[in-house]
């Protein structure tokens, strides 16, 4: 399967693909442009295979910007992105059935010359 067109569709997408035929999903730098993650989550749930895996990148908060708590709902950032805090995510992905293999702290893009640092998850649907 593969998504042409916006990253809002991909929660969307996921939801039209046969149940439970998927081994993986790759969801490279689409985070930050649709925030909340509980739909896109639900989607890759109902694609998803038990014990298929959905890899996910998500931006974080950079140093001075942002809330008050770590579990926070996403918000957009000074760069007009939205950013996500490990608890949200890891919240978010148990409620969505997955259980969470890999959480690791990773330049996820460039801005220009600089790296972009966020997280890349690796997450299993349980089944």
């Amino acid at each position: 399967m593969t998504l042409r067109g916006g990253a809002q569709d991909a929660a969307a997408f996921l939801a039209r693909e046969p149940a439970c035929e998927a081994d993986i999903v790759l969801a490279a730098d689409v985070a930050p442009w649709v925030g909340a993650l509980e739909p896109l989550l639900a989607g890759a749930a109902h694609a998803l295979a038990p014990g298929g895996l959905l890899a996910l990148s998500t931006e974080e908060e950079r140093a001075g910007e942002g809330g008050e708590g770590a579990s926070q709902a996403p918000r957009l950032s000074e760069w007009v992105r939205f950013v996500h805090a490990q608890p949200y995510v890891e919240a978010a992905a148990a409620a969505a059935g997955f259980e969470v293999v890999v959480s690791r702290r990773a330049a996820i893009r460039y801005q220009g010359a600089a790296p972009v640092q966020g997280r890349a998850f690796v997450l299993r649907r349980g089944g």
